[in-house]
């Protein structure tokens, strides 16, 4: 860990939801077997979440993080609200993780409308389509989507930017008044977590044959392929 930056409340909470999202995907199965992400172990997905919206800077608030860890826990693990309420985890927490869980049959349009009713769940699912959405296009990860499901990531995330997307700033506000108040990552917090979270995904990607592993470790870096895709507004990943 690094010393030169103090955990505080808030990076603290992230950390946490990321620590208990890794244990509830790691759970094998009722057949035994452990979810995955392409070749790769599924906590690595709700982690390029979390890097996405780190990368892309701004105000950045640890409660978004936390539902972008946790967003599919609830939906696709055997954890509840419940399960979550006595972990500790905040209201409005469990609310935006609550905001993107939704039935299997449920329509792509029925989840994106669920999610729109709470911005941190909004935040969660545009942050969760443009990760899926980059890995089914084969750009991110050893390509296991296909052209249909790039096709539906697309839409939800041209749906969720269609018409007003809450700014982080209203999301304060919004916490506030939930008694919840937040204070946004500092630059130093916000550099530390990055850093954090792309080693994370290093120790996950040894699962992969090493030139694989190489190439995914690379484009973490400065400059890297992967950065470069992450840290882009989501309105022109569409269209790349």
């Amino acid at each position: 860990m690094n010393n030169k930056v103090e955990v505080s409340t808030g990076v603290g909470t992230v950390l946490d939801a990321l620590d208990y999202a890794k244990q509830a995907h790691d759970k094998p199965g009722p057949d035994g077997g452990k979810a995955t992400y392409g070749n790769l172990p599924y906590i690595v997905h709700p982690l390029l979440a979390v890097l996405a919206r780190l990368y892309r800077g701004g105000v950045i608030i640890p409660q978004q993080l936390a539902v972008d860890a946790l967003h599919d826990t609830v939906e696709d693990t055997d954890e509840t609200p419940d399960s979550l309420r006595g972990h500790g985890f905040t209201p409005a927490i469990i609310g935006g993780v609550a905001a993107v869980t939704s039935e299997k049959d449920a329509s792509r349009h029925e989840k994106t409308s669920k999610a729109k009713n709470d911005p941190l769940g909004e935040g969660a699912k545009l942050d969760d389509a443009v990760i899926n959405l980059l890995a089914n296009k084969g750009e991110m990860l050893p390509h296991t989507g296909s052209i249909g499901d790039a096709v539906v990531y697309s839409r939800t995330v041209e749906e969720l930017l269609s018409g007003q997307v809450r700014r982080p700033e209203e999301n304060l506000t919004y916490l506030e008044r939930r008694g919840e108040p937040a204070e946004p990552l500092t630059g130093a917090e916000v550099r530390f977590l990055i850093e954090e979270v792309e080693k994370r995904i290093q120790r996950e990607v040894y699962v992969l044959p090493p030139e694989e592993r190489k190439w995914i470790v690379g484009s973490l870096a400065v400059g890297g392929r992967l950065r470069h895709l992450l840290s882009r507004d989501p309105e022109l990943i569409i269209f790349h």
